[in-house]
């Protein structure tokens, strides 16, 4: 009973920790996969799926930036920029555009916003997906730009076919 897994418990601490479990966590952040290279390799080589409604010519992410500077009224620079820990509207409507109508992978849009990690392209797409449901004036300015965007590519498309 209990006094079996507290030798156990007593026992593993002990033991101390393996190579492995040492590098994994004295990183500065953590592989994705723990385990040796034979193991992560197919988890590791395994390509992102895109979570987009991307159109036919997805719109380049500089045009995403330039249509949503406009709207806000606000630089590019502001946009491309990170400021760590400051909620920026322009620049996470920027990435959740890249994201989700251009279908542009996180490494892609997170070199296109100032080198920053994927997770906080992931996270930032998350949070405005959150909010789009939670407040109805910030999802009728993201429906705002999305319409523009597409119609801006849909007259682009037309004029080629001509």
């Amino acid at each position: 009973g209990s006094d079996h897994l507290s030798m156990r418990l007593k026992e593993f601490t002990a033991a101390g920790i393996d190579h492995e479990m040492e590098k994994f966590y004295s990183g500065k952040s953590s592989a994705p996969v723990l385990g040796n290279a034979k193991l992560a390799s197919p988890v590791a080589s395994h390509e992102e799926i895109p979570q987009s409604r991307q159109v036919e010519a997805p719109p380049a992410i500089s045009r995403i930036i330039e249509i949503v500077s406009q709207a806000y009224e606000t630089p590019q620079s502001a946009i491309v920029i990170s400021r760590q820990r400051c909620v920026n509207e322009p620049r996470s409507a920027a990435i959740y555009l890249a994201r989700m109508l251009g279908g542009y992978s996180l490494k892609t849009i997170a070199e296109s916003f100032g080198s920053c990690r994927y997770s906080t392209i992931g996270n930032t797409v998350h949070a405005v997906r959150t909010r789009l449901l939670r407040e109805a004036d910030f999802a009728a300015r993201m429906a705002g730009l999305e319409k523009a965007l597409v119609r801006e590519r849909l007259a682009d498309k037309s004029k080629m076919e001509i």
